[in-house]
């Protein structure tokens, strides 16, 4: 595992090569409603992590670090609408995504409290091997690997690379 790091010092620093923030794992702020694509966009960046040098994941807290906690993110569960039902199905995403042992050897979840919010803190230790994510696409399923480059995260695909 990377050396820790807690939430405080995550927010502290500036997105970048081993900090990322997410306002939601599963509410999209804008929309006003559940969007599942947020979940996708949790297990690109935590792959990205894996196949770099690992890092850390704040979710709760927004591009422009204003935080938003996890509250509404709650408020979507049907069963454990509360922060051990969210911890249950964040783990499901992402063991759903690279497996339990990815998950249980290169993965740490926690949460910290800032005022009333809780905010989860997704630290990632970098993969002994390559991890890639299967997606859909218009020619069936095929497997992406992320990246993580500067403060963003890039998905390497045979014949170029785009931006995620």
């Amino acid at each position: 595992m990377r050396p820790h790091i807690s939430c405080e010092e995550a927010y502290a620093s500036d997105e970048g090569q081993s900090i990322e923030f997410k306002s939601s794992l599963r509410w999209d702020y804008q929309k006003e409603e559940v969007n599942r694509e947020l979940e996708a966009s949790v297990v690109k960046t935590v792959a990205a992590f894996l196949n770099a040098d690992g890092g850390v994941l704040l979710i709760g807290v927004n591009d422009r670090k204003q935080v938003l906690g996890l509250h509404r993110d709650y408020t979507t569960l049907k069963e454990k609408p509360n922060k051990d039902g969210w911890e249950l199905h964040l783990q499901q995403v992402l063991t759903s995504a690279f497996g339990s042992e990815f998950y249980a050897r290169n993965v740490r979840v926690g949460f910290c409290k800032f005022g009333d919010k809780d905010v989860c803190i997704v630290t990632v230790s970098r993969s002994r091997k390559p991890v890639f994510v299967q997606e859909a696409t218009r020619s069936g399923r095929t497997d992406t690997l992320y990246v993580r480059v500067g403060n963003s995260t890039k998905a390497l695909h045979q014949g170029g690379a785009g931006v995620c």
